[in-house]
């Protein structure tokens, strides 16, 4: 796969399932290829490492302003989780210099320096557990001085978050069981793994902790947006009642109550036909709202770096065992960035983190953070199985001999959306002549004295968005709506014979939704023909007939969601990113209450790798409840290593910049007693500037960039036995593509590990005359009869030099605190 990449570094930082966006000019691809090409792009900015023993000020801070303005500044010392996971591994020294009383006196010491010198500093957030340091608001001209001051390291902007949804999107059960199934969380319940005895933490926008299906499994939290203990959705707010916007009125905010409805879902409302049942059902959950209604823009949620480290903070400190990020940005690509190091802390600390890995796919580089954080699980989003339903109505129009032939016919249709838990479409529609009312471009105007009441509606496409024609439609009272392939003329339909691309089908598949009534998809050529005959003879009533059967056909899943952004990570050893992949399509979950008088219809389907992330939440809560005592590098390794590896429609692999290991099957992860991880060395420094060595057990090998006749390039393996009894597996490599020039070895082919026990082994790869600038990539294979197969992903980037790829400068070593990969090789 040939990519040439031209980025453009974006400011604003949004949340990970509110970014959707075509394909990137200049990335083309081939499905199927396991290998692409990056080219240098035009004025483009290599990627590069810096380090420096100077404090780091942000060069997107204008210091040359006395206007006041909010950073992030991090001092010298170590946070303590890192404190907490050096005394884990037995580091006395270190662990005493990352105490939270050693913590807290060098921020003091630090406030006094600040105030002796007559800085005018007000401090609004602080951190001492997953960050070492506090947000504060500082004239711009004020922050060289405080650079200076003995222990600070690093200031950086607060950015701002934002919430941008993708458009809600096809089962009918009584809780929606397609995407549970494929990731095998049915198979860990026949188990009793539900998550009960643990805590899980939704990082997020709040919850509607009132919801039947959530509020028994509702704890506690907090609101770090408005630093109060309610941490509730935000309801939405009329033009007319709106004063902080000025009459633009707001729609509320949802997203977190939607995410927590995935994992801990209690399937007990007993006001609705359907109920929302979660990953790990029995788990209790604690909500961090990060995100709120924005002042300066007020039509539009957002939240700021401070909020959400805070957040972070607060859900470690209250003892969460796996904590949810479904926000990020898909713009800002920056694996230390503050957000990535409160992370990475966070794992270090003993709490397994999982974070969207973004939708700004398709396309490589498109990932970015905090999802790029190292010791962090990224997931990206995949396909769930689903019905399509279709048909043939009859159409007649009433005493019109001269055009009978254009309407006196059978019409194929696609249905395009309908009521939720309510597709049985006989009963809806019926079989008798039905009147149709056209609406030309279905608009609130469009409707004006026309009686639609009980009638179906015809409609064009075109101008407002299909879910809006379907409100305007039922809101007026409809019993359906029609709407054919075609535009608009100004405020008018474009009624042509022929329109180029718009003479077939939409092919929309909006699936179910509370607020929709069935909605048909009818060619363009057919519908604007009906509407010219009604036109020409106004007086004629035009009436449907809808069958006695609509046929399903059921569409696979497994199949990369459109959106999902791909690695690599941006980091100097093109790491593999997302780790795993999950249903995020479509997916049906819990939803605010907000106008209704009750939560018969608080539910609704959203797309995104928001939605694939609180799946892989509730899954580390099923393994962690069957292996307590497992970190959450295992946690991650365990989930990676009995994937499910996916292909397109044509049966050819995704890469692994796509797929990461694969889409998660927990009904493996849970019964392999061995884990198969790659040894990568963490560096961290102390407070004296000293190296210390710490281990990222990662779920996949990443070699980064090698020259040709670089001589062998080793990664160690390890093969961890969890269970009491000896482990024995045939290990095999398994390249995704020709490989020409590279030669792949193992130190042995037959691994063993005695019970409780670990097992070393290196991957040997070395580079001849391989094509340059090109990405390779394969799998190690584990397998022993009757245990589930291991496998673990790898690449490397045959090249002289990184690749630009439009980031920018990244990894600067902007704190003590951050985690960075040992670029010594």
């Amino acid at each position: 796969m040939k990519i040439s990449l031209l980025f453009r570094k974006l400011s604003v930082i949004t949340l990970a399932f509110g970014l959707t966006v075509g394909a990137i000019p200049g990335v083309t691809s081939a499905s199927g290829s396991s290998q692409f090409k990056l080219t240098n792009p035009p004025n483009s900015i290599s990627l590069n490492t810096v380090h420096s023993n100077e404090t780091f000020i942000s060069p997107q801070i204008d210091t040359s302003t006395s206007d006041k303005i909010r950073v992030i500044v991090q001092l010298e010392g170590l946070p303590a989780a890192v404190g907490q996971y050096a005394a884990k591994m037995g580091m006395r020294s270190l662990a005493s210099l990352s105490s939270e009383s050693a913590v807290q006196d060098e921020q003091q010491e630090v406030l006094n320096e600040a105030s002796d010198q007559g800085l005018n500093l007000q401090v609004n957030y602080t951190y001492n557990t997953v960050l070492n340091g506090f947000e504060v608001t500082i004239p711009a001209n004020e922050i060289s001085n405080l650079a200076e001051i003995p222990g600070v390291k690093s200031i950086q902007k607060n950015s701002t978050w934002y919430a941008l949804p993708i458009e809600s999107s096809s089962t009918g059960d009584n809780y929606e069981i397609n995407p549970l199934k494929q990731i095998g969380a049915d198979q860990a319940w026949a188990k009793d793994l539900t998550g009960a005895g643990l805590k899980i933490g939704v990082i997020d926008t709040g919850v509607d902790f009132n919801h039947p299906d959530i509020k028994d499994a509702y704890k506690g939290g907090y609101d770090s947006y408005y630093n109060d203990s309610d941490p509730s959705e935000e309801p939405p707010i009329l033009p007319e009642d709106d004063e902080i916007g000025h009459g633009v009125g707001y729609e509320g905010t949802y997203h977190g109550t939607h995410v927590a409805g995935t994992i801990i879902g209690r399937a007990v409302n007993t006001e609705s036909e359907i109920v929302q049942k979660g990953v790990a059902y029995d788990a209790d959950l604690y909500a961090y709202k990060v995100l709120g209604r924005e002042k300066e823009d007020p039509t539009r949620t957002s939240g700021s770096s401070a909020q959400i480290i805070d957040g972070i903070e607060r859900a470690v400190k209250d003892g969460m065992d796996v904590i949810n990020l479904s926000l990020g940005s898909d713009s800002v690509k920056d694996v230390n960035s503050p957000e990535s190091v409160a992370i990475n802390n966070a794992v270090l600390s003993g709490v397994v983190t999982v974070v969207a890995n973004g939708n700004a796919g398709p396309g490589y580089f498109t990932m970015g953070s905090p999802a790029g954080a190292q010791l962090a699980i990224a997931v990206g989003a995949v396909t769930s199985e689903s019905n399509h339903y279709s048909g043939q109505l009859q159409s007649t129009l009433e005493e019109a001999a001269p055009v009978a032939t254009a309407t006196d016919a059978t019409y194929d249709f696609n249905l395009m959306g309908w009521e939720t838990a309510n597709a049985n479409f006989l009963d809806i529609m019926g079989t008798d002549p039905l009147d149709v009312v056209y609406v030309g471009l279905g608009d609130n105007d469009d409707y004006t004295e026309k009686d639609v009441a009980g009638k179906v509606v015809l409609a064009s496409r075109g101008t407002l968005a299909f879910v809006d024609k379907i409100a305007i439609a039922k809101k007026n009272g409809a019993k359906a709506i029609v709407i054919f392939n075609g535009g608009a003329n100004g405020s008018e339909a474009d009624l042509s014979e022929s329109i180029v691309g718009k003479d077939d089908y939409i092919n929309v598949s909006l699936g179910d939704s509370f607020s929709f009534i069935p909605t048909f998809d009818l060619k363009g050529t057919e519908g604007r023909a009906l509407v010219r005959a009604l036109i020409a003879y106004p007086d004629q009533t035009l009436k449907f007939t809808f069958p006695d059967d609509y046929a399903v056909s059921t569409i696979p899943g497994d199949y990369l969601a459109s959106f999902s952004s791909w690695g690599p990570n941006a980091d100097n050893n093109l790491s593999i990113k997302p780790d795993f992949t999950a249903p995020g399509e479509n997916i049906l979950s819990t939803y605010p209450k907000f106008d209704s008088p009750t939560y018969e219809t608080s539910y609704e389907r959203l797309s995104g790798t928001s939605m694939a992330a609180p799946h892989v939440a509730g899954l580390a809560l099923l393994i962690k409840q069957l292996h307590p005592d497992w970190a959450p590098l295992d946690i991650r390794a365990a989930l990676a290593n009995t994937a499910d590896v996916i292909t397109d429609q044509d049966g050819d692999l995704y890469d692994v910049y796509q797929q990461g290991a694969g889409r998660v099957n927990v009904a493996n992860a849970i019964i392999t007693p061995a884990l198969l991880e790659s040894v990568e060395p963490i560096t961290i420094l102390d407070a004296n500037y000293n190296p210390l060595d710490v281990i990222n057990y990662n779920s996949s090998a990443n070699f980064g960039v090698v020259a040709p006749n670089a001589g062998v390039q080793g990664k160690e393996l390890q093969l961890k036995n969890t269970s009491n009894t000896e482990v024995t597996y045939t290990a095999s490599i398994e390249w995704h593509q020709e490989h020409d020039g590279i030669n792949a070895t193992l130190d042995n082919s037959i691994i063993s590990a005695a019970a409780g026990q670990t097992t070393s082994f290196n991957l040997n790869l070395e580079v001849a005359n391989a094509e340059q600038d090109n990405m390779f990539e394969g799998q190690i294979n584990l397998e022993s009869p009757g245990l589930p197969a291991l496998h673990l992903p790898f690449v490397i980037y045959v090249a002289t030099e990184q690749p630009s790829n439009g980031f920018g400068i990244q990894e600067v070593q902007v704190t003590n605190s951050v985690v960075y990969p040992n670029r010594a090789s």
